[in-house]
């Protein structure tokens, strides 16, 4: 699996290097996402079978950098998840199951294109 660095994800989400630390240990899985906050915890509680690893942790990451849930969508790279800021250009965390890494980018530059 891999990860961006800690000032990738201070630099592009605009955070202190602190909680840019806590993220990449949630992402690393050195901190476990149900104690971070409660938005993890009420997530696996509500599910009737185990959710996947990675989807516990963009929802930990996203109570931490406030943004809107953990949404779904098809990207030009497959399949994916990220926290969901509500804005298409602003700078966000992603999770690519087919490449198992996490990144930090745009909604905008992963959407794939529409087919009118």
């Amino acid at each position: 699996m891999s990860y961006p660095s800690i000032k990738t994800i201070s630099d592009r989400l605009n955070i202190h290097r602190d909680l840019a630390r806590l993220l990449k240990s949630i992402m690393d899985g050195s901190i476990d996402p149900k104690t971070v906050g409660t938005d993890a915890l009420e997530y696996v509680g509500s599910r009737f079978l185990d959710p996947e690893e990675y989807t516990v942790k963009l929802y930990a990451i996203s109570e931490l950098i406030q943004t809107g849930g953990v949404e779904k969508f098809n990207s030009i790279h497959g399949a994916a998840e990220y926290c969901n800021t509500d804005n298409s250009y602003a700078y966000t965390v992603f999770y690519f199951p087919s490449d198992r890494c996490f990144r930090i980018g745009r909604y905008a530059d992963y959407v794939k294109p529409s087919e009118d």
